[in-house]
């Protein structure tokens, strides 16, 4: 998996993941993507971390 590929993935999606499961997996791949990433690219992951909370 490429991280930076799925975090582009993840934001053009994020309106249409509505499952709760579906939410919760994708949840679980970004926090683990989280700690690979790069210090400046952390905050992009957190954005979606907190916007797919959100919607949970």
């Amino acid at each position: 998996m490429q991280p930076y590929v799925y975090l582009n993935e993840v934001a053009a999606a994020i309106e249409t993941l509505e499952n709760r499961e579906t939410l919760n997996a994708t949840l679980d791949e970004l926090e683990f993507i989280y700690e690979a990433l790069d210090p400046e690219f952390q905050e992009l992951a957190s954005e979606l971390i907190a916007k797919l909370s959100e919607r949970l």
